[in-house]
């Protein structure tokens, strides 16, 4: 799932996963993810943008870890702010920061590491 208020960025990540057989399901904020995930299957990852109306990137996260059904899903928060200067949550479904503009390779290579690192952990359980 990708969560962003921007429709160019939605896109530009849809059009990157799609061709690699990832399902990717989007909303434009953070309200709306939590209303979509409750009505399709469970994601392997969450990427959100930080600012976001109504519900920003970080409190998506608290409120996903807050809940059981979606505590286990690793998120990664994409932003153009600094870095330095956001509150980035300390929950354990918070996976790590990606600063915009990003490199394609960079952002498919930590997708790729977090849903691996996932499957492999779901199997042995």
């Amino acid at each position: 799932m990708v969560v962003d208020d921007n429709q160019g960025v939605l896109e530009l990540i849809k059009n990157i996963f799609s061709p690699m057989g990832y399902q990717v399901i989007t909303a434009n904020n953070g309200a709306a993810a939590l209303k979509k995930l409750t009505a399709i299957p469970k994601p392997d990852l969450i990427l959100t943008d930080y600012c976001m109306p109504l519900i920003n990137g970080s409190e998506l996260i608290e409120r996903l870890a807050g809940d059981n059904r979606f505590s286990d899903i690793p998120i990664l928060v994409i932003t153009g702010s600094l870095i330095d200067l956001i509150k980035l949550p300390s929950t354990p479904n918070y996976s790590g920061c990606i600063k915009k503009p990003f490199e394609i390779t960079n952002i498919l290579s930590i997708v790729n590491t977090i849903i691996h690192q996932k499957s492999s952990i779901d199997s042995a359980v």
